[in-house]
């Protein structure tokens, strides 16, 4: 009876609605419901609407590749450029260079009393060894640069793991020996270095990253993806494996990289400590939205730098930089090289 009287009946009155309104109202909500559905399709039925659990999870590997470098192309240029008020930081090293400088600009508002530079994506140590005249144009190059020069703080951030300068080469330098080169350029230069742990690499299993391994187990196990509470099992079950696959040779060579920086009484910071609690023998894997944070053995991903991001700006390595920056260039000449390979 309400409908009728108050819906109906009013509707059918030509004096209160006209043909002319009444189609334009038509008009007006077909438009409507068809944008929804357009904007509901391409949203994917708006999957924030449920629990996060997996729904952001990528399978494809190449699509989370294609976006590693996003922070250096879009900062190319301030990077090459040293600043003429800030303290200027090197940020030194093959690829995984790159998740620290990810990690830093994604923080960028927080290091506001510091200028990032990098001359290239890329920089192998194994290139920096001196008694390999074959490389000498590329050390050349680098060491006349502004970046360079004017650089204040320098901060080693590779991933050791020998791979040749200049390509299929034969008998090429180690990272070893191009880093025993290096320090001892970069203490008679005066920079104040900080040398970076390696990243936390895991091993593969079952010939599948373990990101891949637990979510195909999932799909396997035919899990609801919307239910938080079930990611947060896979989640927790990934975390323990991934404590088990780290690469055994990689924490040798960070505690070979601890103690190179001790003697040499260079700053050290260990970011796999970020990733893994040792003590709960667990592994960061996703994050708390269940986007993978690596998309290979180590390479972290645009989510992956931002977590990094703020891993690193609620550590200590502020206050590691602060303290670089006060302390004056140092001119010690009995520099103790690296021990042992890191092949």
């Amino acid at each position: 009876m309400l409908s009728y009287n108050l819906i109906e009946k009013p509707f059918r009155n030509r004096k209160i609605i006209s043909a002319k309104l009444f189609f334009t109202s038509i008009l007006i909500s077909t438009v409507v419901a068809v944008c929804i559905a357009f904007v509901t399709k391409e949203r994917e039925g708006f999957p924030s609407r449920f629990p996060q659990g997996w729904v952001n999870y990528e399978v494809d590997g190449g699509k989370l590749r294609k976006g590693f470098w996003k922070y250096f192309d879009e900062n190319k240029q301030s990077l090459l450029e040293p600043s003429q008020t800030k303290t200027n930081v090197y940020i030194f090293g093959n690829s995984h260079s790159g998740d620290l400088l990810g990690a830093l600009f994604s923080q960028r508002d927080f290091y506001k009393d510091y200028h990032f530079l990098k001359l290239k994506k890329q920089e192998q140590l194994s290139c920096f060894d001196e008694r390999d005249a074959r490389f000498s144009k590329t050390r050349e190059s680098f060491y006349s640069s502004d970046a360079y020069k004017k650089s204040d703080i320098f901060i080693i951030a590779s991933h050791y793991n020998d791979d040749p300068c200049g390509g299929g080469l034969k008998d090429n330098p180690t990272d070893s020996d191009g880093l025993s080169f290096l320090i001892p350029k970069l203490i008679k230069d005066r920079k104040k270095v900080v040398v970076l742990g390696d990243t936390l690499v895991l091993d593969q299993t079952e010939g599948k990253w373990l990101e891949e391994k637990i979510y195909f187990d999932a799909v396997e196990d035919k899990i609801d993806f919307r239910s938080y509470e079930i990611f947060e099992n896979y989640k927790m079950n990934a975390e323990k494996k991934a404590y088990v696959l780290q690469s055994e040779f990689n924490l040798i060579t960070n505690q070979r990289l601890k103690e190179f920086s001790s003697r040499n009484e260079l700053a050290y910071f260990d970011r796999r400590s970020l990733f893994c609690d040792d003590e709960a023998q667990r592994c960061l894997v996703f994050d708390k939205e269940g986007f993978r944070l690596r998309f290979d053995y180590g390479h972290l991903t645009l989510e992956g730098k931002i977590l990094f991001g703020e891993l690193l700006r609620n550590s200590s390595f502020k206050d590691i930089l602060s303290k670089v920056a006060q302390k004056q260039g140092s001119d010690r000449l009995d520099f103790i090289p690296f021990e042992g390979t890191v092949r």
